[in-house]
């Protein structure tokens, strides 16, 4: 079985609720470009729930270390906004991995490498970290599609 994640070091903030990694990526060069971020420069509709998943995105975006606590663009993310959509995948894969959502799992699941995980995982993971199931089971659709991705870092992500 599988170690506990450690709940001093983990908590619901550290998961991501945003599937798409291309709408994470918008956000970053929206940012990088040094336009604001809002549903009409992501092509959203003007709405409330536009609002709630482009906070989602700003996010997950923070988990990747692509954005500071405050919401400010890091050297990660300028990073990503410069880099061509074919290195995307793979440089969003590393971020993934070195962040606490990401060796917390590796952790759990006894593996080394973002490779090694298998993407059912997600939710027994999250359930492990003491998520409720309602929960666990939404955002671990989430990592497990970002997983499915990460193994997929060399395909061009689409923005």
């Amino acid at each position: 079985m599988a170690p506990e994640p450690r709940r001093d070091e983990m908590g619901s903030g550290d998961v991501p609720q945003q599937d798409s990694l291309e709408r994470v990526v918008q956000v970053i060069r929206i940012m990088a470009g040094g336009d604001e971020v809002t549903p009409k420069t992501m092509g959203m509709p003007e709405s409330p729930s536009s609002e709630r998943h482009i906070n989602y995105m700003k996010h997950a975006a923070k988990v990747l270390g692509l954005l500071d606590d405050e919401g400010g663009l890091l050297k990660a993310g300028e990073d990503v906004a410069a880099l061509p959509p074919s290195k995307v995948g793979a440089f969003l894969a590393l971020q993934f991995e070195l962040s606490r959502i990401g060796r917390a799992w590796k952790e759990w699941a006894s593996v080394e490498v973002l490779d090694d995980l298998d993407e059912s995982s997600a939710t027994p993971f999250l359930l492990a970290m003491g998520l409720s199931k309602a929960m666990a089971k939404r955002r671990g659709r989430t990592l497990s599609k970002w997983l499915g991705q990460f193994k997929n870092r060399n395909t061009p992500l689409i923005f």
